[in-house]
């Protein structure tokens, strides 16, 4: 008789956690905006504007609806994405983290992963008051190991891809 009033007593722990945490999540939710809506300005080998791509991110899946499109697009050397709030804000102060990947401008596919996180990383710092947009520079593999860094023409990359898991 005790072990069933026992195992009673941890099933009824057990629903209260639950419920707790469904109720600390739900109100997360409405106290932060989820942003869906994000923007990608774009540019090629030149530094010459290519286009402003407008993405929508989906939290179910923690992916871009246009998920597809950004692994077969090309030609792009820089990206930069931001929350449609943030990117022509200029009321705001907002900084810039730029990433030096090792994707080529041929293929941004590889950039494509990054810039699906981007939402889920910014919404973690937009709760703490931090606001960025986060550049990502395709460098290629020659350009990562060879081109100098922190000069005037060149600034300090805040994240560097070395393609063993570190970032």
């Amino acid at each position: 008789m005790n072990y069933k009033k026992c195992l009673l007593f941890k099933y009824i722990c057990l629903y209260i956690l639950i419920i707790k945490f469904e109720i600390t999540k739900c109100n997360l939710i409405k106290k932060y905006n989820k942003p869906t809506k994000f923007s990608m300005d774009t540019y090629d080998e030149n530094d010459e504007y290519i286009m402003r791509y407008h993405l929508n991110f989906n939290y179910n899946t923690n992916l871009f609806d246009e998920r597809d499109m950004l692994k077969i697009i090309g030609g792009i050397k820089v990206s930069i994405i931001c929350s449609d709030d943030d990117i022509d804000n200029d009321n705001i102060e907002k900084n810039i983290v730029l990433f030096w990947n090792i994707a080529t401008v041929n293929s941004f596919a590889a950039s494509a992963p990054y810039i699906n996180a981007f939402p889920i990383w910014y919404l973690y710092q937009k709760n703490k008051g931090k606001i960025f947009c986060l550049r990502i520079d395709a460098v290629g593999w020659f350009n990562n190991a060879n081109e100098s860094i922190c000069t005037e023409n060149k600034p300090c990359p805040d994240l560097i891809n070395l393609e063993t898991s570190q970032v």
